[in-house]
């Protein structure tokens, strides 16, 4: 299917990441107020928190385009989207503070914007391993593959085609 539709995998990934910035802020929201764990003086009102996800949720997008989120890893390791997921999760956690910041018709917890961050690190990394793993799975079923052609008979041909025999889960 990804091989068939790589227009409708990506637009798959983006709405699924647009969803886990709406859970991880609803998410921090609730762990921050009303799960009990963190002591609270008054519980905020939801609607400016609402307000700034709807700015979170397209800021995540740029920035896991910018530190390269997006770009494909056919060969690198199942976490290599670790690093870029947490640089953006950090940018947009910054750029939402900033934001609030200077909007001082509200005041808004940076502990929950720190807590936004930390979920949303959390639940798009895993997403992303266990994306990555099933790829893998699946093109190690045959699925998903790219076709190659060794011209070719000599030594430097052989290891080629050994190497990619050594490893079907790359496609």
């Amino acid at each position: 299917m990804v091989k068939q539709h790589p227009r409708l995998f990506s637009t798959l990934l983006v709405v699924n990441d647009l969803i886990m910035v709406l859970v991880a802020g609803i998410v921090a929201f609730w762990i921050r107020f009303y799960s009990g764990w963190i002591p609270v003086k008054a519980v905020a009102d939801p609607n400016p928190y609402l307000i700034v996800l709807t700015l979170a949720a397209p800021l995540t997008l740029i920035f896991f385009s910018l530190f390269g989120v997006y770009e494909p890893r056919r060969t690198a390791s199942i976490f290599s989207d670790t690093i870029p997921i947490l640089l953006s999760s950090a940018a947009t956690v910054g750029a939402i503070s900033a934001f609030t910041f200077f909007y001082r018709e509200v005041s808004f917890s940076r502990l929950t914007f720190l807590l936004f961050g930390i979920i949303l690190f959390v639940f798009s990394g895993t997403e992303r391993v266990f994306l990555r793993w099933l790829i893998r799975y699946l093109r190690k079923r045959g699925f998903n593959v790219k076709r190659l052609l060794v011209v070719g008979a000599g030594e430097l041909g052989l290891r080629v085609v050994q190497a990619v025999r050594n490893h079907p889960e790359y496609g």
